[in-house]
């Protein structure tokens, strides 16, 4: 009798069991990752950095980025910068060295403007997570670049001075000639090289697929052909040499960037 009692104990027992594990399918949670691709945009002030004779410039870039995991992305970046140029930046004023002639020199064009298409290299600092407020992160960027040179027009006025130690402007005078400048190095023209952006930034996030960042990058070109006066010295022999106003070197600039980024 104890053993049949025992027997049905067992078996009620085990058929609870199996009742009580059929509740349903079950489901995988899934991780809260960063969403896979994000589309910005941003805009900003560039500044030129000892490379010529611009005044700060604007900066546009527009981009993608592909989440290869919690750290690194990577993706096409085009941008556009736009330098102007500045006269008071460069040297416009040439004095005959043991002489009494100076040239006054007045330039307008030469604008500068740099295309570039490139390839983001995004590393965040803090493994990123959609649920995270603030994300610090940094960029490389290397670019094949499209520098474009306005066309310059320009004149230079003669002037003298009474004595040949006068360098400030103390004692001189105009002649009343004005000559108009040409050149066939003045036209407009366009050159094709490469560079390295690099930078840092930090994003802000706004709602799970929308943020704001703030960064900051240095551009760095290899050599290109633009305005600057100031390499070629305050003697006439400087204004005389058929590469003025232009010096060929790397261009070196800061942007700093505002932009929003959408994440899907």
């Amino acid at each position: 009798m104890i053993k049949t009692v025992l027997t049905l104990v067992v078996i009620l027992y085990i058929h609870h069991v199996v009742i009580g594990q059929d509740e349903g399918t079950l489901t995988k949670k899934s991780r809260v990752l960063s969403k896979s691709t994000t589309l910005h945009l941003s805009v900003g002030p560039s500044f030129n950095i000892g490379s010529g004779d611009y005044s700060t410039g604007l900066n546009l870039q527009a981009g993608l980025l592909k989440r290869l995991n919690r750290i690194v992305s990577i993706g096409p970046n085009l941008a556009v910068t736009k330098f102007n140029y500045n006269k008071a930046a460069g040297n416009t004023t040439f004095i005959e060295q043991g002489g009494y002639e100076i040239w006054k020199v007045r330039m307008e064009g030469g604008n500068l403007t740099l295309s570039s298409i490139g390839l983001d290299l995004k590393f965040n600092f803090i493994p990123s997570e959609r649920i995270q407020k603030f994300s610090p992160y940094a960029i490389v960027r290397p670019v094949v670049l499209l520098s474009t040179r306005s066309q310059i027009s320009g004149s230079v006025d003669t002037w003298y001075r009474d004595e040949v130690s006068d360098n400030t402007g103390t004692t001189w005078y105009y002649s009343g000639t004005t000559e108009t400048l040409t050149s066939d190095q003045w036209e407009a023209a366009s050159e094709v090289t490469a560079g390295m952006n690099a930078g840092i930034g930090g994003e802000l996030m706004m709602s799970p697929g929308l943020s704001l960042f703030l960064q900051s990058v240095v551009t760095l070109s290899l050599p290109i052909t633009h305005v600057d006066s100031k390499s070629h010295g305050t003697d006439l022999s400087g204004f005389t040499n058929r590469e003025y106003p232009f010096s060929k070197g790397s261009f070196t600039s800061l942007s700093i960037s505002l932009g929003i980024a959408y994440s899907f």
